[in-house]
């Protein structure tokens, strides 16, 4: 069953307070971000985007319990070899898919080892319009200016749910009002939030999710407690899916539906992480209302 909760984005009492702190702490991504940029153009003007290859398999990736997580092991047992010799292939279990990866349109490697999901997604909606999807997975590996500034959006996230928490909320509202605080102090609101079972109530989220020129976080909830976010936005009647553990994909409205459920399945194996329910949150910038 659909169950929707509508929140104003300054709750009576919940406002998020601005302080020093926040400032600072709001200039010091904008440096970030604009050097980030800088680099993300130079490297959009002459990297053409590249192909996934399922032949190239990093080490598995062990699951980390989190705020916002998970780590998964995005590439083992992907697709079948295209060499000639099959013999150490993992035979499919019935729920297991590959099709996830026809979609993709630029990969991201390691990025989320710490699991710093919210930050890595929250950075990558900020940086959508800049560049081609793989400069913009570029600008968020490991090691650059963009990595660090999503590992500092989780940070703050952190430290705001913290404070929420000695001042007494619960843990769920908690998170949510530190996101909510954390997106404002970057330039965004959050609208709503809506939470969706998996898969029963796919058709419903997703179109809210294919709204034109609209961009949403997506909280996965798993049956063992872990959670994980991503992040999508829609512009031409496309939306792309930005899953910090794996990369951009880009589909049709049509086949969305599709690809949660191949996301499903790759999170169920070989994570073993059974995907119960999805928490839609539309974000839109500040300046835009």
């Amino acid at each position: 069953m659909l169950a929707r909760i509508n929140e104003s984005f300054q709750c009576a009492g919940q406002a998020c307070e601005p302080n020093v702190h926040s400032d600072k702490f709001a200039a010091t991504l904008e440096e970030i971000a604009s050097q980030s940029a800088l680099a993300s153009h130079a490297s959009s003007s002459s990297a053409p985007a590249r192909p996934y290859s399922f032949l190239s398999q990093p080490p598995a990736l062990d699951l980390m319990d989190k705020m916002g997580l998970c780590a998964s092991r995005p590439h083992t047992s992907d697709a079948p070899n295209r060499s000639s010799s099959s013999s150490n292939l993992s035979i499919l279990s019935p729920r297991e898919s590959i099709s996830i990866f026809p979609y993709i349109t630029a990969e991201l490697r390691d990025a989320n080892r710490s699991g710093i999901c919210i930050g890595l997604s929250t950075q990558w909606l900020r940086n959508i319009h800049t560049g081609n999807p793989s400069a913009r997975m570029d600008a968020l590996t490991q090691g650059t200016q963009g990595h660090e500034s999503a590992a500092a959006l989780q940070q703050r996230c952190e430290e705001l749910k913290n404070r929420f928490r000695d001042q007494g909320a619960g843990a769920s509202q908690a998170k949510f009002r530190a996101l909510r605080c954390m997106l404002q102090e970057v330039g965004f609101r959050l609208a709503a939030k809506a939470k969706y079972a998996f898969p029963s109530d796919v058709a419903r989220m997703i179109n809210g999710i294919t709204e034109e020129n609209s961009a949403h976080l997506l909280s996965f909830s798993f049956a063992d407690g872990n959670g994980h976010t991503v992040a999508t936005a829609t512009s031409n009647g496309m939306t792309t899916l930005f899953d910090p553990n794996y990369g951009e994909f880009t589909v049709q409205p049509n086949q969305l539906s599709s690809l949660f459920q191949s996301l499903s399945n790759r999170y169920l194996n070989p994570n073993a992480l059974d995907l119960r329910t999805i928490t839609a949150q539309r974000v839109s910038r500040t300046d835009d209302h």
